[in-house]
């Protein structure tokens, strides 16, 4: 009878052990956290509440990370014996115990990624108190006489056998049903099962309903997570996501549609004079169901949008589709209208965004109507974002080419088009005219009325000069108040006869001041004439840059075309300019200043910039490092005044920064870096200490072979810097690339940053970058208290300029 009842009890046991890892296994598929095996647990100890069965679940030292702290497996022998892979039994003191292992099948390892296939990832532990039963049939027997003892032991064997047999169905039944599980409605079906089959078995049967209620809630949580992960993976940009943000959210309403119905999402934008809507189709809707939308998010703005941000604003709605092929219903837009969730601010957020609307038919569904809802501000911040870069991309690839105050090209643009131009005019055989026009008295009247009125001016000259060009001609500002046409085609007559035309037209301006005065320009000329004057771009804009001195020279108001002996005496100057160079370079006397670069957070001085001077007279670089470079000086030059500079630094005892201009020609000498190395060494220097600053202009023709040199420098620990960041689109090829320290801010963005908006936003959203890739900013040409106040408040990291400190060459 022993032996029967212990052979019954590890059947059981064991069956009871498969149950439950079954169980588990079905809840582990969907995927489940440390939380949802304590609920497991606590589904189990509630089934078998009352039964002389207990079930424990151990994990071993595999899952730890996992899982953290649930219940050790015991100290026991037979624990450990599990834990090798062979399940253990034992009988003792009228209790049963079995424990089988857990072991990991290929499927496991997507979660279990610490284990291989065949580890033992935990054990089930099943004990039976049989003690109580046992010890009443044993009294039983020893009460009964022979005869009847035997009648009782035959018809005692027969019950336990059809109850042995009952529970062998059941415990059959109930594994083929938990294999054949593939939906919570599956879970629901077992419990129907064993309800119809087996009604003596009521408590077993709502044991099980109870436990499959919790695996229900379990896996209808685990499937709202899944969507809202699966929507926030959607919800990334980068550079290369977003070019125009109209596209970037139809793909994002798009990939959407793959895991919830979303049929529009509309946005609301608030722009200097309009608040534009933009309405995103999932399917193509007729022009009714616009029609009928469109009164609707009328209505929603009247009643939730603040009157401030309405008043004055033209409203402007737009539509665009995402899936042309399929087509709303007449019945679709009464069900849009009554699904749709939308969301309003006081004040616009990132982008200018100022409302945002979904409608998806998860809104009957409240679980997945709060994911949804919870999702609303992400929704809001990425679209918002998107609009940004997307609006800022546009702008820095227009003013890539463009001067941000005229819009007319600039000077980087101007001198590959003429180099372009003189190249087509080589080809064809004609002519081709470079007029360099510049404002007479024009520092007169910043200095009088002010930097805002002489803005206010150069835009008026701008005008004038675009509206009266030729067609084919190329108008540029070089820079100040210089203006250059490239005159396509025209000889010395056509190109006189354009620059008439223009001074007259230019001159005719009148701008009208706020004190009822008015101011009128006037200008002065000079012109060359490939291939007369010069065939190289350079010799052609020193020709008519040398005849516009000459104007001025004579009295201001002219236009100067170069005669013969014009044509020698501008050569002789060139050459007087090349001896003076190479004198002050022979003789030394190539001199540092310093100017200093202060951290906004604290104002103390955070480094210096070295600026080159040369001779007596101290000339800026401006004046001649074009000259040094055709004399392939440049480099040489650049070497003195570093030594210079850190000779100054060592006897200050100065242990700051030190900001260098770095020549593109520095990368094709060879011992470039031991000479640095020396120098360091000399003045006992730290790479540290010295910032390369590199203008993208001038070398991103070469970035393939400036980035290894780069990062060969890097490698010695010298930091570096990109100078007039902003001055060309290819600045962001720039720090891709290459592993820069500092951004400094073109100083023509930062001049204007209080009257232009569009500054703001520009500095504004470089300063988002570097921070982002863990740059530092710097801000040049800072020139008054209160552009040093709004860069503070655009958290710009560093300043400097005129305001701050002008260049000297005493090292502070």
């Amino acid at each position: 009878m022993d032996d029967f009842i212990k052979e019954t009890a590890r059947q059981t046991a064991d069956g009871i052990s498969k149950q439950v890892f079954s169980s588990m296994y079905q809840v582990m598929k969907r995927g489940w956290e440390r939380r949802d095996l304590l609920e497991f647990m606590k589904a189990l100890e509630v089934s078998y509440q009352g039964t002389p069965v207990n079930i424990n679940i151990y994990r071993s030292d595999l899952v730890k990370e996992i899982y953290g702290t649930v219940p050790e497996p015991a100290k026991g022998e037979l624990h450990f014996l599990a834990l090798k892979g062979e399940p253990q039994n034992k009988f003792e003191g009228g209790v049963y115990l079995y424990i089988k292992p857990v072991k990991a099948e290929s499927e496991c390892l997507r979660c279990h990624w610490n284990a291989q296939e065949g580890s033992v990832l935990g054990l089930v532990e099943t004990s039976i108190n049989i003690q109580s039963f046992v010890s009443n049939v044993r009294h039983t027997l020893k009460a009964l006489i022979a005869g009847p003892l035997i009648a009782f032991s035959l018809v005692l064997t027969f019950i336990l056998l059809t109850l042995i047999g009952l529970l062998r169905q059941l415990s059959r039944k109930i594994s083929e049903s938990i294999e054949n599980i593939r939906s919570i409605e599956d879970v629901e079906g077992l419990h129907k099962s064993i309800e119809d089959s087996y009604k003596e078995l009521k408590p077993v049967y709502e044991s099980l309903q109870h436990l499959g209620e919790r695996i229900k809630s379990i896996a209808i949580d685990r499937e709202i997570l899944d969507m809202e992960a699966k929507l926030l993976e959607r919800f990334i940009i980068t550079s290369k996501t977003i070019k125009n943000w109209h596209d970037y959210v139809k793909n994002l309403i798009g990939e959407m549609n793959q895991i919830i119905p979303i049929d529009i999402v509309f946005t609301l934008f608030l722009e200097p004079e309009v608040l534009k809507v933009e309405i995103f189709w999932y399917k193509k809707a007729d022009e009714r169901t616009e029609r009928y939308i469109e009164a609707f998010i009328k209505s929603k703005i009247t009643l939730e949008l603040p009157v401030s941000l309405l008043m004055g604003r033209q409203l402007r709605i737009m539509h665009h589709t995402v899936n042309g092929k399929e087509i709303y219903s007449e019945e679709d837009k009464e069900k849009i209208r009554l699904r749709t969730k939308a969301v309003f601010f006081d004040k616009p957020q990132i982008g200018g965004i100022v409302g945002l609307g979904v409608e998806s038919c998860v809104m009957d569904d409240v679980a997945k109507q709060a994911v949804l809802n919870s999702l609303l501000s992400t929704l809001v911040n990425t679209i918002g974002s998107s609009k940004a870069i997307s609006d800022y991309i546009e702008q820095v690839e227009f003013y890539a080419m463009r001067d941000p105050l005229t819009t007319l090209y600039n000077q980087r643009t101007f001198w590959e088009l003429l180099s372009y131009e003189i190249e087509r005019a080589k080809r064809f055989d004609r002519k081709l005219s470079l007029i360099i026009l510049d404002l007479d008295n024009f520092k007169f009247i910043n200095d009088t009325y002010g930097h805002h009125v002489g803005d206010m001016l150069l835009k008026e000259v701008a005008r004038v000069i675009g509206e009266r060009k030729r067609k084919s001609d190329i108008a540029a500002r070089y820079g100040g108040d210089e203006f250059v046409i490239i005159a396509v085609g025209a000889d010395p007559l056509n190109a006189y006869a354009l620059a008439s035309s223009l001074k007259e037209q230019i001159e005719s301006i009148t701008l009208n001041l706020p004190d009822g005065s008015s101011i009128s320009p006037r200008v002065s000329m000079g012109i060359a004439v490939y291939p007369e004057h010069g065939e190289t771009p350079k010799d052609l804009f020193l020709i008519a840059d040398s005849m516009l001195r000459n104007a001025k020279e004579e009295g201001k108001g002219k236009i100067r075309l170069p005669s013969q002996e014009e044509l020698v005496q501008s050569y002789r100057e060139y050459s007087s300019k090349a001896i003076r160079v190479l004198t002050a370079f022979d003789k030394g006397e190539i001199v540092p200043f310093f100017q200093p670069i202060v951290d906004l957070r604290n104002g103390e001085v955070f480094g210096n910039e070295v600026l080159m001077r040369i001779g007596d007279n101290l000339a800026p670089a401006g004046e001649f490092i074009e000259m040094a470079e055709r004399l392939g000086i440049v480099l040489k030059m650049d070497m003195q005044v570093y030594e210079k500079a850190f000779k100054k630094a060592y006897n200050a005892h100065y242990r700051g920064k030190l900001f260098l201009n770095l020549s593109p020609r520095a990368m094709l000498v060879e011992n470039f870096i031991e000479n640095m190395k020396d120098l360091m060494r000399r003045y006992n220097m730290e790479p540290s200490q010295v910032v390369f600053e590199l203008t993208e202009r001038e070398s991103i023709k070469n970035i393939s072979l400036l980035e290894r040199f780069i990062r060969k420098l890097k490698e010695e620990g010298f930091l570096f810097a990109i100078d007039d960041f902003g001055s060309g689109y290819s600045s962001f090829h720039y720090i891709k690339k290459l592993p820069v320290d500092f951004v400094k801010l073109e100083g023509e963005f930062v001049k204007d940053v209080i009257e232009d908006w569009r500054d703001r936003i520009f500095i504004e959203s470089v300063v988002t970058l570097a921070r982002g890739m863990g740059m530092k900013t710097i801000a040049e040409h800072v020139e008054s208290g209160e552009v040093l106040k709004i860069l503070k408040d655009l958290k710009v990291d560093y300043a400097q300029g005129y305001y701050i400190g002008k260049p000297s060459e005493r090292l502070i």
